[in-house]
């Protein structure tokens, strides 16, 4: 277990059974050896209440901003139980989602640095062989190398622009700024991932407001107050300015280029019958499910592709480099 964790659990299970927060750091200290143990008791002894000195302390910021959050409503203890569950959750599907790609993407690379070694060090090879024994090149095998040679550099290419887009919209993400990410929502091959991404994220906030049966638009104040540290800030911001200006918000949401259309429809249907569904879980555990079956999905088409590939370069191969070289084997 990541050593952060290990220390958590352990401070809010103790916290739990009433020990003192003296005594608690002193065992978590002595089970975890986490250098936190001493930083949060040196600043509760400075006067720092335990909250703010666990924000202030260096554990992962996907924990702080959940803590940061569960601890407006709930005692100490149980925020740090429900913030350290829902990052542990996150952290186990974003181990699930690395395992499940890694093949493919080993498979992958092996198949870029064989298309390299081939362009570059077998291609060149065998011109130079078809030129010692005056073999004339024909039409069809200029073609099939030229394709080949350029193939791995338009995947590097389409891999160094998805991975710089990609760090750009993280670090847009990271400053709050808004112009970028509604430039990528401009992008229709985007725009679904990142309204997932927005949706889900609000959804788990908003839903544990809702178990105050608290109306939308307080909901929408209380997270306007307290999500300082989240990237979805730029989000519940506006949303907060248009309650402010007097619209409700199911109308805002409607149109809300931020929101995914499976929430405004389950949240409509929330609407007719509250009492019935309770809660918006339902669309949390259904996005889950689709993101599961949109990775498999991918996976599924993305292996066969490859060997495809393989096939047909090794086709490519055949078709360009040995048969030429048995006809001249078979003249000698």
């Amino acid at each position: 277990m990541n050593k952060d964790y290990l220390f958590l659990e352990n401070l809010y299970q103790l916290l739990e059974q009433g020990y003192g927060i003296e005594e608690t750091l002193l065992l978590c200290k002595e089970i975890t050896h986490h250098p936190s143990a001493d930083q949060i008791n040196i600043m509760l002894k400075e006067g720092v209440d335990l909250k703010k000195a666990i924000l202030e302390s260096d554990f992962p910021k996907q924990f702080i901003e959940f803590f940061e959050f569960f601890s407006m409503r709930l005692t100490i203890s149980a925020a740090i139980r429900n913030a350290l569950q829902i990052t542990q959750h996150l952290e186990k599907t974003k181990k699930d989602l690395i395992s499940k790609l890694t093949y493919p993407l080993v498979l992958m690379s092996f198949l870029v640095m064989f298309c390299f070694f081939a362009s570059f060090v077998l291609f060149p090879q065998v011109n130079a062989l078809f030129t010692s024994f005056s073999i004339q090149k024909s039409i069809l095998f200029t073609i099939l190398i030229g394709l080949m040679q350029l193939i791995p550099i338009l995947f590097i290419c389409v891999i160094g622009i998805i991975v710089v887009l990609f760090l750009r919209f993280m670090r847009a993400l990271k400053r709050k700024n808004y112009r970028i990410i509604e430039q990528y929502l401009h992008v229709k091959m985007l725009k679904h991932i990142i309204q997932k991404y927005f949706t889900l994220k609000f959804a788990i906030y908003f839903n544990e407001i809702m178990k105050d049966h608290l109306d939308a638009n307080t909901i929408i104040v209380l997270l306007n107050e307290t999500m300082v540290r989240s990237d979805i800030k730029i989000m519940i911001y506006e949303i907060y300015c248009r309650i402010e200006e007097g619209e409700a918000f199911e109308d805002i949401i409607e149109n809300f280029e931020y929101f995914d259309q499976l929430f405004v429809i389950m949240y409509r249907m929330y609407l007719q019958a509250p009492k019935e569904i309770g809660d918006l879980s339902g669309y949390i555990d259904v996005v889950k499910r689709e993101m599961d079956m949109a990775l498999n999905k991918f996976i599924k088409y993305l292996i066969p592709a490859v060997y495809s590939f393989v096939a047909f370069f090794v086709i490519v191969v055949y078709i360009a480099i040995i048969l030429p070289m048995m006809n001249v084997i078979g003249e000698i």
